[in-house]
This record gives structure tokens, sequence and C-alpha cells, in this order.
């Protein structure tokens, strides 16, 4: 914390939760540990860290651990991970957030030349997410620590990623290696749209809500948080497992 500057808590914050006032000019840190805040707080909390690099509001270190914010607020905190130019430490762990949180804090990662330190830890995310995180590395030179440990670890399955992101830390951490961060061609942008379409499967074959994919709505799904174009490839996915499951039955009945 700077001299100038000091941790603002939930007591300090709950007009910003309320969505009535902005972070208070002092604040250099926002402390939300255990906060309880949920997805609509963390999109609050996100709308205020906007307004507050609009403002010159130097923002330098935010801790959102057990929130229960899931992809909702993951996608909320992502939209200000693309502006925010001094957020140096970022804690979002035991938060719920899934493949598409992490996908999106990865897209707003890959731009972001302040962030060093990123806690995603005892999360829901699996290869698809730590993929898109692995990636983003690749194209990002500040970030040195990225933990992923514990619940995160029994999901990723495959090694691959997680020895690419502990490279990618590696050679970030060593001052001798420059690396030129990665433009997006045409190519990449055809990568990016196949891999909305597998985390749009992976959302369809993960998903526990009391109704089931196929009877949510276009509307539906963006009230959750959820990008249209994102939801618009959940359905598409959705009608794509309905098909296969009915082919499935239609040739177990004939056997």
């Amino acid at each position: 914390m700077g001299a100038d500057g000091r941790v603002c808590t939930k007591k300090d914050l709950r007009g910003v939760l309320d969505e009535q006032t902005t972070i208070p000019r002092d604040c250099t840190e926002l402390n939300l540990y255990k906060g309880n805040i949920g997805p609509d707080g963390a999109t609050a909390i996100a709308e205020a860290l906007i307004e507050a690099e609009a403002g010159n509001v130097t923002i330098a270190k935010v801790f959102l651990g057990y929130n229960s914010m899931r992809d909702k607020g993951a996608i909320a905190i992502a939209e200000a991970l693309k502006v925010t130019s001094a957020l140096t430490t970022l804690n979002l762990r035991d938060n719920m957030i899934g493949d598409i949180g992490a996908a999106a804090i990865a897209d707003a990662i890959e731009g972001n030349a302040a962030l060093t330190t990123l806690n995603l830890g005892n999360n829901l995310i699996q290869d698809t997410g730590a993929g898109a995180l692995a990636q983003a590395l690749k194209g990002n030179t500040v970030v040195t620590t990225l933990l992923l440990e514990l619940g995160n670890r029994h999901n990723i399955k495959d090694r691959s990623i997680t020895d690419s992101i502990t490279t990618s830390l590696a050679e970030n951490k060593d001052p001798t290696r420059v690396r030129v961060p990665k433009l997006k061609n045409e190519q990449s942008h055809i990568q990016e749209e196949k891999k909305k379409y597998y985390e749009a499967e992976t959302v369809v074959e993960k998903t526990v809500v009391e109704e089931t994919v196929a009877e949510k709505t276009l509307e539906d799904w963006m009230k959750m948080g959820v990008p249209e174009d994102m939801a618009k490839l959940m359905m598409e996915a959705s009608k794509k497992k309905d098909i296969e499951k009915q082919s499935q039955e239609t040739l177990e009945k004939e056997l």
C-alpha cells in the first residue's frame, strides 16, 4: 500500500456495492475477502474500477476471494482488467469461476501491461479455461505469478497446459528475456472462435441449474452475464447434444 493510500474494506465500499457512490479517492487497495458479494457485487466493483481508472484513482491491489462471484462476476472483472493501468495484484480465489470466466480473464490479461500477480486458485477451471490462460500468457510479458492450485489442479487433466503456463511465467521473471506480444491475425481469430465453441460445449455439459440448458433462452443466458455471441454458441452446442442423445436413444432401441 502506498504512503498516501489506504486499504478499503466492505464497510468503506457499501455505497459502491449499492451502485450509489464511487471508490474513495484515497483507496489504493480493495479488500472484500469473504465479503459475500456474489456476482452482482463483483459487477458493481468492476464498474467502479472502470470509473476509478477514468477518474485517475489509482487502485493497485484487489482482493475478492471467497465471494461466489461465478462466471458472471469474473466476466465483469475481466472488463475492468482491460482498462486498468495500475492494478498489479488481483485475487479471485474460491469464487466458483469456471472455464467461461477464466477465458474472459485470459482475454483481458493478454493486453494488460500492469498486472503481475493473479490468483485463481480453488475455482472450477478445467482444461478449456486453463488453456485460454496459457495462450494468453504467450502474449503477456508482465504476469509473473498465476496461482491455479487446489480444486483447479484436479480438474486440469492436460499437463501440457500447466507446463506452458509455468514456462511463460518463468520467461516473464527472466529480465534477460525479451518477448514481444503477439498480434491477433486472421488465423488467431479463427482459433478464438473455435475456443468459444468448445467453451460453450463445456458449459452445456457442466451446467448445474434447475432448468435444463435446452430450456434456457438467449435472454436467460444474457441475464446471467454471458455475452450474446457466447450465449448463441451455447444454445447451438445444446442442440447438438440433444441431437446426439436422440440418435443414441434411437440406436439403443433398434438394438
